[in-house]
This record gives C-alpha cells, structure tokens and sequence, in this order.
C-alpha cells in the first residue's frame, strides 16, 4: 500500500481497539490478521491480498513480477516464510 501510494485507513489491532480485533475475528476464518477490505470485498491472507491489490490497484511498483517463473518463485518464498520461518 505504501509503495503504491494507495490510499488506506490502517486499523491498529491490539488491546486499545477491541472493535478491530472483533472484526478480524469476523472477517477472517481463523480470527488473524491481515485482513484487506476493499469496497464490499474482504480479502484474507497475505498473499490474496498482494495478488488483490496488483490486479485491482496497480501502481508503479510492481508486487509481482510480470515473469511467470519470477512470479512462482516470489509465490514459493512467500508462502516458505509465511508457513516456515515465521511461524517459529
């Protein structure tokens, strides 16, 4: 969003916003965050919401490379560190 410059409202979940952290618990089949809405449109998971936001709120700095294998790649290490390196 900040590399796009698209424009947002960022919601702060923590002890301070039980009003966000509820919505997440909504939004989200697992209650986590990020949670993108857009619109009537909610989006979950770190890599929906990239692949969301390149298709429907493109900017000068690409999210994913227009290359298909760099594409797959870039899809790989996202979802090895999603799953593997943060998760621990």
């Amino acid at each position: 969003l900040y590399a796009n410059e698209t424009p947002f409202e960022f919601r702060m979940v923590d002890p301070h916003h039980p009003e966000n952290a509820m919505f997440i618990g909504e939004a989200h089949p697992a209650g986590k965050f990020p949670v993108l809405t857009d619109g009537g449109i909610t989006v979950v998971e770190t890599t929906a919401i990239i692949e969301y936001l390149a298709a429907h709120h493109p900017g000068p700095a690409p999210l994913i490379p227009v290359d298909e294998g760099l594409a797959a790649s870039a899809r790989m290490l996202d979802r090895v560190f999603d799953n593997y390196v943060m998760a621990n």
